[in-house]
């Protein structure tokens, strides 16, 4: 509501003091972070077509980021219905998006995007422009992953199970070309990013762990060969992030429980 408090306004007397104890060029930091705060603020509370005067373009559209006036698409979930399953696809695309200026604007070097969770009674069935679009019914992402054990193309929670995950794939690649599209040094942020996808089970009639799909993507600043299907049958997945911690500079050899170490020839 944009009547509302703003949220930075809340912790402003905290950022001043803050601010007080900082060097010049530390200072000055914050304030460009406070600023792009602002901004983004501003675009979630009038999205455009609120009559607020929100706009899209600058940091969502390509090309590159003017950190000192950012700007985010926040599409229709900025009309009130936040929780609305036909809001999903709008929320997620400006979460990516903000994730990426954060990115290139040097507020942070990580970051995750969870869509859902477990057992999600996330109605896909009404996400406008999804391939399992369709109205006249209630398909859930849970509902949809217990397809039956016989995988039968023609139940409908199969078709759907596979329109969601190809919903999901697409959605990861619309971050990878807004990755690829901001330049960074002498290619793009992309060539300069690690990226994982990943889901918490290989199959969900059995809840089962143990064929697990990962997908890798990003040049990882030439420590990632792409264009490959590894299979390291069975390792644990904490493997995994013992690699990719060795790719982000980090010299680990162990992560969670029975972990053997980073996988062989997966970066470099």
């Amino acid at each position: 509501n944009p009547g509302e408090v703003s949220v930075i306004d809340g912790v402003l007397e905290e950022m001043n003091a803050m601010r007080a104890r900082l060097g010049t060029a530390e200072a000055a930091k914050l304030d460009l972070h406070l600023e792009a705060l602002r901004e983004v603020e501003q675009r979630i509370k009038n999205p455009p077509g609120s009559g607020g005067g929100g706009s899209a373009g600058g940091g969502a559209s390509g090309g590159a980021v003017e950190c000192g006036n950012p700007s985010i698409d926040t599409g229709s979930f900025g009309s009130g219905g936040l929780y609305d399953p036909g809001a999903f696809g709008d929320i997620l695309r400006a979460q990516t998006d903000l994730m990426v200026l954060a990115m290139a604007c040097g507020l942070t070097r990580v970051g995750t995007l969870q869509c859902s969770h477990h057992t999600s009674e996330l109605v896909m069935s009404r996400i406008p422009g999804s391939p399992m679009y369709d109205p006249s019914y209630d398909m859930r992402s849970h509902q949809a992953s217990h397809y039956g054990a016989s995988h039968d193309p023609s139940s409908r929670e199969f078709t759907a199970f596979v329109q969601q995950r190809k919903w999901f794939v697409e959605q990861f690649g619309y971050l990878l070309s807004r990755l690829d599209a901001i330049p960074d040094g002498d290619g793009t942020m992309l060539d300069s990013s690690l990226l994982v996808l990943c889901t918490e089970v290989c199959d969900g009639n059995t809840h089962l762990h143990g064929n697990m799909p990962f997908v890798l993507a990003g040049g990882a600043c030439g420590r990632l060969s792409t264009g490959r299907l590894v299979d390291y049958g069975g390792r644990r997945h904490g493997d995994l992030w013992v690699s990719v911690a060795n790719a982000m500079g980090e010299g680990l050899s162990w992560f969670g429980d029975s972990s053997s170490g980073a996988l062989p020839g997966l970066v470099s």
